[in-house]
């Protein structure tokens, strides 16, 4: 699964598009914790509401 995680973004966060039903999220520190399965809505969601956050003072 290691070679999935090909997007490496802020917050020590890898990025799997692994299928167009799921994407894959795993801390790039402690890889072999396991890793998040969410639905590619969920994933956008929770993007646009850290991009939203940082955008403020």
């Amino acid at each position: 699964m290691a070679d999935k995680f090909l997007h490496k973004v802020r917050y020590c966060v890898e990025v799997a598009d692994s299928t167009s039903s799921v994407v894959l999220v795993r801390d790039s520190n402690h890889r072999d914790g396991g890793c998040l399965t969410l639905r590619p809505a969920t994933w956008s969601s929770f993007v646009d509401f850290v991009k939203a956050r940082d955008a403020c003072p």
